[in-house]
């Protein structure tokens, strides 16, 4: 119901409480007097009040002066505004700032006190409240979505994103935001519960976020990178002290002081291409991943086909992925990075080592392997959980809440159980083979196997070994 923190920085320190006021009742806000007792029972605003007032009256607290000070204190009322409980704020709203209680005490606001309203409409609030708190409401409509990307684009984009890579993101979100908002409103009932365009936009840009610092940490976005390869845990030993050192301890040790070069390294110029690849999935599933979909109901009938070819799925499956064909198909440039059409935009992912389209499918275990699998686990991998995992996980890294939707019975919660089990593991938020977001961000390095690297090369190795 409430929570307090501190916000410094080298100018001022800002206390702030939240309040949400229609969480309790009016007794439990203001206080109140005990019928039978005639004992008053003091209220969570009249208690925060008071101290913000004694902290002011302190003594070495600090200047006074109702506009310069290092020392702010602010009340924030999150939560619908309601005649029942902000009526009785009146006079601590007007130019009076005092706040009266049912036991006769009178608390004075200090100017160093800041009393805000985050509200979602002002449907329940009536003109004089309006007034009193010099409120002004923008529609969403009218506010659009621009403010909000031109923040992110000026303060959430990686340090060394280039400029022209910037330009460019801009020209794929001007040419396919509008189209994709249209492509919505001729949707009946798409949601399973009502979203709104910043909630689309905002998994857009958390979706590419992800993508984007995985690059700037892994060879940058085009410069060479001088940082080694380095296997976390401890070092790898020495070739001249290890006891039992083997060809393999060569192997290891070379790939291991191999400078590591990544693909925008080696590609610096295909940028664009990589950033319409990375662009493509997260518009996929920030403007599809919400709607109400059907995709494996048929899936049964999928066995034993020796082509995977397109079925007749969910009429929704089918229209947005002809949708986001027909948007990027549109412009030349970006077509030819689409993902292949024989089977549906939902089903591939990206590498980022190669920038190669994969199917989600291929990460997921066959049944022979579980079988000889001595870990038991409580939740077999599918196509769902696999995928599913990784978008929400490439969210929560930004500290950003996920709300996950579907209906009763389909496995919300047993998938969330399961993905925090595997992020909270050692090590399970990095981003390497084995992790959620490693095995889709590094793929192709998930999917090669050690021992056929060490048998192609061990010959080669012991030859270099006994020549030494």
């Amino acid at each position: 119901m409430a929570h307090q923190y501190t916000r410094s920085s080298r100018s001022a320190t800002v206390d702030v409480t939240v309040l949400n006021p229609k969480s309790m009742q009016i007794s439990e806000l203001y206080g109140a007097i005990n019928a039978d007792t005639l004992e008053f029972s003091d209220g969570m605003l009249g208690s925060v009040m008071r101290s913000y007032a004694k902290a002011q009256e302190s003594p070495g607290s600090p200047d006074k002066s109702e506009h310069h000070t290092d020392h702010w204190q602010w009340l924030v009322l999150d939560g619908p505004i309601d005649t029942l409980w902000v009526e009785n704020l009146n006079t601590l709203l007007d130019d009076s700032k005092i706040l009266c209680l049912a036991n006769g005490e009178r608390i004075g606001m200090s100017g160093h006190t800041r009393i805000i309203f985050e509200v979602d409409s002002l449907t329940n609030a009536s003109p004089a409240t309006v007034s009193r708190c010099a409120m002004v409401y923008l529609d969403p409509s009218d506010l659009g979505y621009k403010p909000f990307l031109n923040y992110w684009y000026r303060c959430r984009l990686p340090i060394t994103f280039p400029k022209h890579a910037i330009e460019f993101l801009r020209e794929l979100m001007d040419f396919s935001i509008d189209k994709g908002f249209a492509f919505l409103s001729t949707l009946k009932d798409p949601w399973h519960i009502p979203v709104s365009k910043i909630n689309v936009l905002q998994t857009l840009c958390y979706l590419l976020s992800t993508f984007l610092d995985y690059l700037d940490k892994h060879g940058g976005f085009g410069d060479e990178d001088q940082r080694l390869a380095q296997t976390p845990g401890s070092d790898p030993p020495a070739a001249s002290t290890s006891k039992n050192y083997t060809p393999n301890d060569a192997l290891v040790i070379y790939v291991i002081n191999e400078k590591k070069q990544y693909y925008l390294q080696k590609n610096p110029k295909n940028i664009r291409q990589c950033l319409i690849r990375i662009y493509i999935f997260c518009y996929v599933w920030s403007f599809g991943g919400g709607l109400k979909r059907e995709d494996n109901f048929e899936d049964d009938n999928l066995i034993n086909q020796k082509e995977q070819i397109k079925v007749d799925r969910d009429p929704t499956t089918q229209e947005f992925d002809a949708f986001v064909r027909d948007v990027f198909n549109s412009n030349v440039n970006y077509a030819v990075y689409l993902p292949p059409d024989a089977r549906m935009i939902f089903d591939y992912m990206i590498d980022l080592n190669t920038f190669l389209y994969h199917e989600w499918e291929t990460l997921v275990p066959k049944t022979d392997v579980l079988i000889k699998s001595e870990n038991l686990q409580n939740v077999i991998p599918t196509v769902d959980i696999v995928r599913y995992s990784f978008l929400i996980a490439a969210v929560l890294i930004h500290k950003k809440p996920v709300l996950l939707t579907g209906n009763s019975g389909v496995g919300k919660t047993l998938l969330i159980e399961s993905m925090l089990r595997s992020l909270t593991s050692p090590d399970g938020n990095y981003v390497r083979p084995g992790t959620i977001l490693g095995d889709i961000l590094q793929y192709s390095a998930t999917k090669s196997s050690s021992t056929t690297k060490l048998a192609q090369n061990s010959e080669v190795l012991a030859d270099n070994v006994e020549g030494a």
